[in-house]
């Protein structure tokens, strides 16, 4: 009979999934070894809290990128369209560095939500955009390889 070990996430290779498996393992130590003279419930929640951190800022990236591709294929101020091409360019980079492997994964299924709040807080940022609102999708126009790859809305490109 052959027994089979879960692979555990590295440290290297995916801090977000490291810290939360980090966490689950103190926690359980802590319920086997109750007297042992550590803050074993706060030292799971910090741990557990970095992992967080580090998806509560991919997202973040992640909401600018697709508000960006929002402005850059949606809205009237050409005058702002080489700025905010830069800034997109920016946004990816710190995504990729930031986005584990757990991270892209877990994003990539929460586009449809953080693309709802992208379009809310872009529209509110150029109100002065006459029937944005109407021009702007409701669902999310683009794909995950759109929004973390390289591409950009035809405007740019055609």
């Amino acid at each position: 009979m052959a027994i089979t070990t879960r692979q555990r996430p590295t440290h290297d290779e995916d801090l977000a999934a490291w810290a939360l498996d980090q966490a689950r393992r103190l926690r359980e130590l802590a319920r086997m070894r109750p007297n042992e003279p550590l803050d074993w419930e706060l030292l799971a929640d910090e741990i557990e809290d970095m992992g967080k951190g580090e998806q509560r800022a991919a997202e973040a990236f992640v909401k600018l990128i697709l508000a960006h591709l929002l402005k850059l294929e949606f809205a009237r101020d050409a005058t702002a369209v080489h700025h905010w091409r830069k800034e997109l360019q920016a946004f990816r980079s710190n995504y990729r560095r930031r986005a584990t492997p757990s991270i892209h994964a877990r994003l990539q299924a929460e586009l449809p939500a953080i693309y709802e709040v992208a379009r809310a807080e872009t529209i509110a940022a150029l109100w002065q955009d006459a029937d944005l609102e109407d021009r702007v999708p409701r669902a999310c126009p683009y794909r995950w390889e759109q929004v973390t790859g390289d591409w950009l809305p035809e405007r740019l490109t055609g």
